[in-house]
């Protein structure tokens, strides 16, 4: 037996989209604007197994995805955006149109599953090769298919790299371009940091190998009979009250934090802000104040991230003079310079702020004012997938996926609402178990998937949601309504297969979904799967409503003047491995 794999490659170059979301007209769009010419009105077959002109209808808007069904990771994002989208163009004349990329897979029989499973009802689009070319080939997508022997059907597939918008980073770049990345992880301490600096507050304290400990604030020193010392607090969510902090003030998290004499009542203590974090100080006299963190500045991130740096305060501000013992020279040949990631551009950019005045970034960068911004790498980190089954009362069944770029001790319950918000489903927790999912009510009980080689399974567990661990314990998790088994939930980590061949793919893509006029022009394109759909609809209705000169307002996130060039290896990078006898 001799086993071929065929790979399937889809580059997907766009050397036309501006990098700026104006179009010519003064329209500001959240997605970038495209100046092409109208799109053929080729001839495919739908999901029906009919022929469908694509220009079929006579929509105010059109949207223009391309997908595979085989596609385990950015398209289903793709097509859940689609759906979200569609609940929201009630009032808009538009009709949606998916077009696979791999049609070899992709049967009208293929893509009718697919549209079943998503329960979504336009037109998902197949057809020959030489058909589709000419698709590809008006959106600018080019597709080459390359056939390469191989002895196995293992094959390393690179592993999808995003970057993350749920945590933040502090990248440095040093003068002899050497590059760190260090992930901002705030503290208490570094929260008292930034309180002293907000509130004008002097706070003694003395450090060793546990960390720092409190010994005076605003000029109320502890005294060296210990009668009292200075005891932190943290604010309690279940009991609304104030309790004594059981770690030491470098190791408890941000949020709602007091520092009082021991010998306070904890009733006496303020009740802090709720919405923000918020740091309070009671004296031995009862006097009080509070600082409460609305925003996070470039100044906070490089404060939680950063062991070693000296920022001293101006009337201006926080001015960056030494990173790690780098100094920046006397005589100005450079300086150090903030950068933070422009999540439009996809690219980093230089502050016009100083870093007290630079708020609500994900990702900042320090380097040398004379680095190219091309040189700080990009701050993105590849996607681990966890699944998240669920059986609902009945016996109907769903699978989620959670994407991971970062774990650290996420437990069973965490793991079950970072995956269902991913995916917009609703759902009701109630201590550690599952009462609703999707609108569903019962009362569901907690799976794990036991992982047995071959003979991996799912099963129940007593173990709870909260000490139960992705990674640590268990890859994935499922609930399972009361009254119901988990034998008919897939296996988390079996690929699909779709052909008498037996022919599996995985995929690691990023893609691009097309707004077109009525003329059936692009007007408008959506980079990769993690696209604000609001965003996305507002350009939709904007499109269909010809609306022109919205506010000159807008901040303009891209970068005139320059050329937005997009290499999407593999929109429908496929490896399909085929297996024959001789």
């Amino acid at each position: 037996m001799r086993f071929f794999a065929a790979l399937i490659v889809t580059l997907l170059c766009v050397s036309t989209i501006p990098a700026t979301t104006a179009g010519g007209d003064g329209v500001h769009w959240n997605g970038y604007n495209l100046d092409r010419e109208s799109v053929q009105n080729s001839v495919l077959i739908d999901q029906d197994g009919n022929n469908y002109a694509l220009h079929t209808g006579s929509a105010d808007v059109n949207v223009v995805a391309f997908i595979f069904t085989t596609c385990v990771d950015v398209c289903p994002v793709i097509t859940s955006n689609l759906v979200a989208a569609e609940s929201k163009l009630d009032d808009v004349d538009y009709q949606f149109i998916s077009i696979t990329v791999d049609p070899a897979t992709d049967t009208p029989e293929v893509l009718k599953e697919y549209t079943d499973e998503f329960d979504v009802d336009w037109p998902h689009l197949t057809g020959d090769i030489s058909d589709l070319e000419e698709v590809w080939s008006d959106f600018q997508i080019a597709v080459e298919t390359e056939v390469i022997e191989t002895d196995d059907h293992n094959h390393d597939v690179e592993t999808p790299k995003i970057v993350p918008e749920d945590y933040s980073t502090v990248t440095v770049v040093d003068s002899s371009e050497n590059a760190d990345l260090f992930f901002v992880e705030p503290n208490g301490w570094d929260q008292l940091t930034a309180a002293e600096y907000q509130n004008n507050w002097t706070i003694n304290a003395s450090e060793s190998q546990w960390g720092h400990y409190i010994t005076g604030v605003n000029g109320d020193d502890s005294p060296s009979d210990y009668s009292w010392w200075w005891e932190l607090h943290v604010w309690n969510m279940s009991t609304n009250a104030w309790e004594e902090s059981n770690v030491g003030i470098d190791s408890v998290d941000v949020g709602q934090l007091a520092l009082a004499p021991n010998t306070t009542d904890d009733t006496l203590i303020p009740i802090p802000d709720m919405e923000n974090d918020t740091f309070v100080i009671v004296q031995s006299d009862g006097q009080n104040d509070s600082s409460v963190l609305s925003e996070i500045s470039a100044w906070h991130l490089t404060l939680a991230a950063l062991d070693s740096f000296d920022a001293p305060s101006s009337s201006f501000g926080h001015y960056m003079s030494s990173i790690d013992n780098l100094s920046a020279p006397s005589d100005y040949s450079w300086w150090w310079q903030l950068h933070y990631w422009n999540f439009t551009s996809n690219s980093w950019e230089e502050s016009q702020y100083g870093m007290d005045n630079l708020y609500n970034q994900t990702h900042i960068a320090w380097a040398p004012n004379s680095t190219s911004d091309s040189l700080i790498p990009v701050p993105e980190f590849e996607v681990m997938t966890h699944k998240l089954g669920v059986v609902y009362p009945g016996g109907d069944t769903a699978m989620y996926t959670g994407n991971y770029t970062r774990i650290e001790m996420v437990n069973a319950m965490e793991h079950s609402i970072y995956t269902l918000d991913q995916s917009d489903s609703n759902y009701v927790m109630e201590g550690d178990s599952a009462i609703s999912i999707d609108g569903n009510d019962g009362d569901y009980n907690l799976y794990i998937w036991h992982e047995m080689g071959e003979y991996s399974h799912w099963m129940s567990t007593s173990d709870s949601s909260f000490e139960s661990y992705l990674v640590d314990d268990y890859n994935h998790y499922a609930w399972v309504a009361n009254g119901e088994d988990a034998s008919s939930l897939p296996n988390p980590e079996m690929e699909e297969s779709h052909n008498d061949n037996q022919t599996t793919t995985s995929t690691s893509h990023s893609t691009q979904t097309f707004i077109l006029d009525e003329d059936w022009k692009p007007i408008v394109v959506f980079l990769g799967y993690d696209w604000n759909v609001d965003d996305f609809v507002e350009d939709v209705e904007r499109a269909a409503n010809s609306v022109s000169n919205p506010s000159s307002d807008d901040d303009d996130s891209g970068l005139p003047g320059f050329t937005f060039v997009t290499v999407a290896t593999g929109l429908g990078l496929a490896i399909i491995a085929n297996s024959r006898e001789e």
